[in-house]
């Protein structure tokens, strides 16, 4: 938005949004980078937070998705 680069991750539970983290990037850096950042976030979220259930990431990003695997 803004040509401005940011990123974000949403925790729900059991439908109800319970956690919700947006940070600022570079300027400089890609939807690929932030989409990536974002993944990221959310994986360290869920390990410091031990979640126990089962967790799923959802992406549009067919490049975050394939370096995952």
């Amino acid at each position: 938005m803004n040509n401005r680069v940011g990123s974000a991750f949403v925790v729900y539970d059991k439908g109800l949004e319970v956690y919700c983290h947006g940070f600022r990037l570079s300027d400089h850096e890609t939807v690929y980078s932030a989409e990536r950042m974002a993944i990221e976030a959310a994986i360290d979220f869920a390990i410091n937070n031990n979640l126990q259930l089962s967790s799923i990431i959802l992406t549009q990003d067919q490049c975050c998705r394939q370096s995952a695997t």
